[in-house]
């Protein structure tokens, strides 16, 4: 998409995508929702170096409106020591498992909400009392970059840090740019945009016994001279992280030295294919995804998590296609696909299966397998 298709002039069109997993599958750390510099269950967060304000409001502003909460923070120079460290157990305690997290089990990813900041005009009250925001028209002028990173590390109660990994390498285009904008009668306008990072928690090096006894997750602005951003929902999640994507050779390395845990795992780059299998086909006598008709599921295990892309994850079968598909309990790596039982029944048998995104032929199409019914 290009902004010559919506408005005369050559803006370009950005898309920027976020989503959150079922409740069930989320365990919250931190919203934002007490005073500044304390998390919501009351114990002190670590903000080193840098200026920090929980906010809330849509956009994001510092009124206290009923909608989104964040944190706001910003720094002037880049460095290990300049960090906010969400903690999640007091000094001198046995700090929290992450490997059993009461009524959750083990977590499997860290997930957070991020966006670089912009100024905001002062907000304002309407008539009725109710928060009104004012537009804003530019990213924050500590941000002089033309994208933001920041390195994530555990750390245990005894003071040991995990590897860092950088933020870049979790998000679409390995990019923190924006805020994205466009021309309203005129007048610039632009939005900060909320983008979810999902990072794997075995890609933090050494921090297997980390999680056993964590005492916070820490956001080291230690990447980027200085910087302003917004940073929300920080979660512990049960879906299956896709692996990093790889930062181009060119991107700034980080500025600091770490004192590094011994590493658990290599982390891997993520590569434009996947292998994917069909593992069992089965019909149902009544499907929830049909309305209750008869069907037949066909379940599809990969290699590793399907990607989220810009297009929703369809199977093909000879002349035929499905995009009703669900991921069982989470897992990212299994994709279970629902057909209709006389749409199945058409198909020639051992017809070649394969994924793909949307309709149309792409580079991420791959075969599956044949359909072989039953003698």
């Amino acid at each position: 998409m290009t902004g010559a298709d919506l408005l005369r002039g050559p803006l370009p069109a950005r898309v920027d995508r976020g989503f959150s997993s079922s409740p069930s599958a989320e365990w919250p750390i931190e919203d934002f929702r007490g005073a500044t510099g304390t998390s919501e269950q009351g114990i002190p967060l670590d903000v080193p170096n840098i200026a920090i304000d929980h906010i809330s409001g849509q956009p994001l502003g510092s009124m206290d409106c009923p909608d989104q909460r964040a944190a706001s923070i910003a720094w002037t120079r880049g460095g290990a020591d300049v960090y906010l460290q969400v903690n999640l157990a007091r000094p001198g305690s046995a700090g929290f498992d992450a490997t059993a997290i009461a009524g959750f089990g083990a977590a499997k990813t860290l997930e957070f909400r991020v966006s670089r900041r912009v100024l905001m005009p002062a907000p304002q009250k309407d008539a009725s009392g109710t928060c009104s925001l004012l537009t804003p028209i530019r990213t924050d002028p500590l941000n002089v970059e033309a994208s933001t990173s920041f390195s994530i590390l555990l750390e245990g109660t005894d003071g040991t840090l995990s590897s860092p990994v950088d933020v870049r390498n979790y998000m679409v285009g390995a990019n923190l740019a924006g805020p994205v904008g466009m021309l309203t009668y005129g007048t610039p306008e632009v939005s900060p945009i909320l983008q979810t990072v999902r990072i794997s928690l075995g890609d933090f090096a050494g921090s297997d016994a980390i999680l056993r006894k964590l005492r916070g997750v820490r956001f080291a602005f230690d990447r980027t001279a200085s910087g302003a951003i917004s940073l929300a929902n920080i979660r512990f999640g049960k879906t299956v992280a896709p692996p990093p994507v790889q930062t181009a050779p060119s991107v700034q390395q980080s500025v600091a030295s770490w004192p590094l845990a011994a590493a658990s795992r290599a982390i891997p780059v993520r590569e434009k294919t996947f292998t994917a299998s069909i593992t069992s086909i089965r019909s149902v006598a009544s499907s929830a995804a049909l309305g209750g008709a008869r069907g037949v599921e066909i379940e599809v295990s990969s290699d590793r998590a399907f990607p989220i892309r810009n297009a929703i994850l369809t199977l093909h079968v000879g002349d035929r296609s499905t995009s009703l598909s669900n991921h069982p309990d989470g897992d990212m790596t299994r994709a279970v696909f629902t057909l209709d039982a006389d749409e199945f029944a058409s198909i020639p048998d051992g017809s070649t299966a394969s994924v793909r995104y949307g309709g149309s032929p792409s580079e991420l199409a791959v075969e599956v397998g044949r359909v072989l019914r039953k003698r």
